[in-house]
């Protein structure tokens, strides 16, 4: 089912009416073009970048130029030629017998064609050119003829700031030697890798839209799939009760997800595909999830054709709740138990019954071995990481196991894995009247909530970094990072809509931005509290030694290194600590100017004195006590 979800995160437009390519532009693209992207205007284009790179890869757009940026891609010619605030295009171009990659065709708006032409005449490039009404094209390489009529490619294009298409099915028949070949290769080694190749060869056409609305920035992609292809006719054409869940979900959690489908047909239309994706997989894992998998019929008779699923790791444990409709809770429990129990080092506790605000209840718990656990999944980790692993999974699974509570109430069953007795109770309460879902995810499921598969899914990157976090420093206290609590979240759905496969992302720019500098600056902390970690273990080292050799201090640190007369370890590590920056950190012995020792670090730069990064971070070690 997870293959399913990842195969419909590759498509998704609102329903607008199509805007075709300005008529000289259609005109202007090559025949043999196999992917297109235009802009509203470059002006815009420039506009959307300077905006959403630096929030979305912290990119610094600092003297960031449109011009330069199209000069540095091959396009000659005078910038203040071009009309700025038209639409521009870019074709990709696969001449006839030419190899891998495209050639570039860029459609030009110019304020005088002819001005223009004598610009990029003057560099001296060796271009092919045609003009058409107020735009020029310009071809980096030979082949690009345009065709007699508009190219299809540019046409029925949808409204945005940024628009792309690409012909797959073109590409894929232009490439299919070589796909041939890679497959080939590939069923030779696994014949069920077949289901794959169908898929690749399912696609038609693939649009996409980028569209940036005050800070919302939106990019949503369409696959339209061939007539009879392995993709075609995955879409039922019935609705789910993917709206009546939406209420379930926890705007609160790190993920938040709706999912609707028809869960058996599904699993039947992606057999050949899954079967190669287990055999592919490591082992056991593989194993396990195609266990899972062969349960999905009776899974599905039971979830019906939703579920809301919310996980969180908010109190250092892992925490999931799903919801339900019209599940038989004495038959969902012996799914869950059997999935389970197909889990390398799980096993049952026992299960009670009983009533909590009008909610019945079955509580079972399973026991973790994480060792059994650790060693099935991960043959291959050596023992040390190993221990570290089983550390933070018995955070997760606790000492006394993991509960799993079915709760029915109102008609919803929900599943409670995880958590405390609070958490269970806030779980319960979502039933039956829950609240309204956040805006973005209901314009989501606006888009696709009617249709048949489906999905709708909040994931707050924020929150998921402080959870796995807050996980990692409970487990092992000596982890000298620290995360906030900050949100920054993306919305992203999906579904299949007859032949097309919709999907799309979305997020709110200004919020990811404050969020991702504010978790920077706790980055740019964490340093610090590496020295102090650091410079607490060598102190301790130092009063241990002191107190072996009558109040005396080392002359160096190195001496804490070596064991002594009881082979007893100062320092317990290989070497002595360095700063964040890979210095040796310094030291100075009692003197008689200074009776108490001293470790001490320049920071960042080395040097004394400073400001952040760069300040001086120092530890007195006074009357043989801790600084």
């Amino acid at each position: 089912m997870s293959h399913a979800l990842l195969a419909l995160a590759v498509s998704a437009l609102p329903a607008q009416e199509p805007a075709a390519a300005p008529d000289p532009l259609a005109k202007l693209v090559p025949a043999r073009t196999v992917a297109y992207v235009q802009a509203s205007s470059l002006a815009r284009l420039e506009t959307v970048l300077r905006r959403a790179l630096p929030a979305l890869v912290q990119a610094d757009l600092e003297g960031f130029d449109v011009d330069a940026m199209l000069a540095g891609m091959g396009l000659p010619g005078s910038a203040k030629e071009i009309d700025h605030a038209r639409p521009f295009a870019l074709c990709f171009v696969l001449p006839e017998g030419a190899p891998f990659p495209p050639t570039l065709t860029f459609l030009v708006p110019a304020n005088s064609p002819m001005s223009f032409l004598r610009s990029v005449r003057s560099t001296g490039a060796r271009v092919m050119t045609a003009v058409e009404g107020n735009y020029v094209s310009i071809s980096l390489g030979p082949g690009t003829e345009t065709a007699t009529s508009p190219a299809p490619i540019g046409l029925g294009l949808q409204p945005g700031d940024l628009v792309a298409r690409i012909d797959v099915e073109g590409l894929v028949g232009r490439l299919r030697p070589a796909l041939e070949a890679s497959f080939a290769q590939l069923e030779s080694a696994v014949p069920s890798a077949a289901g794959l190749k169908a898929i690749v060869e399912s696609g038609r056409r693939l649009d996409a839209v980028a569209t940036l609305d005050g800070d919302r920035l939106e990019i949503a992609t369409a696959l339209t799939v061939l007539d009879g292809s392995v993709l075609a006719g995955i879409g039922s054409g019935g609705k789910t009760e993917v709206r009546s869940l939406a209420r379930f979900l926890d705007p609160d959690a790190w993920f938040g997800g709706l999912v609707g489908m028809d869960a058996v047909t599904l699993r039947k239309s992606f057999a050949p595909f899954l079967d190669g994706a287990f055999v592919l997989g490591a082992q056991p894992l593989g194993s396990v999830a195609r266990k899972l998998l062969d349960r999905m019929p009776g899974i599905a008779e039971q979830a019906g054709s939703a579920a809301c699923i919310n996980t969180d790791l908010g109190d250092g444990s892992m925490r999931v709740t799903c919801y339900l409709r019209g599940a038989d809770p004495v038959r969902v429990q012996a799914l869950c138990e059997a999935a389970l129990l197909d889990t390398p080092g799980i096993s049952p506790d026992g299960t009670k019954e009983e009533e909590i605000d009008g909610a019945r209840l079955r509580r079972l718990r399973f026991r973790v071995d994480t060792a059994a656990f650790v060693d099935a999944q991960l043959k291959g980790l050596g023992d040390e990481h190993k221990a570290e692993l089983k550390v933070v999974y018995d955070q997760i699974y606790g000492a006394n196991g993991l509960p799993l509570t079915l709760a029915t109430k109102a008609g919803v069953t929900a599943l409670v894995l995880g958590g405390d007795e609070s958490f269970l109770r806030t779980s319960l309460a979502r039933i039956p009247a829950g609240k309204d879902p956040p805006a973005a995810v209901a314009r989501a499921i606006a888009q696709v909530g009617d249709l048949d598969p489906c999905f709708v899914v909040q994931y707050d990157v924020g929150r998921a970094m402080h959870g796995m976090n807050a996980l990692i420093v409970q487990a092992l206290p000596e982890w000298p990072f620290a995360i906030p609590q900050e949100s920054a979240v993306f919305t992203a759905w999906g579904g299949v809509d007859g032949r097309v496969w919709r999907g799309a992302i979305s997020t709110d720019l200004a919020q990811l931005e404050s969020s991702f500098h504010r978790m920077q600056a706790v980055a740019v902390a964490a340093p610090a509290v590496k020295m102090k970690s650091d410079m607490d273990a060598i102190a301790a080292a130092l009063i241990e030694y002191s107190s072996w050799h009558r109040g005396q201090f080392p002359p160096t640190l190195a001496p804490l290194l070596s064991p002594n007369i009881d082979h007893y370890e100062y320092l317990g590590t290989p070497e002595v600590p360095k700063d964040p920056w890979g210095r040796e950190y310094r030291y100075d012995p009692p003197s008689p100017g200074a009776k108490d020792p001293r470790i001490y670090s320049y920071g960042k730069d080395g040097k004394v004195g400073g400001q952040g990064e760069d300040g001086d971070v120092e530890a007195w070690i006074r009357k043989g006590k801790r600084p």
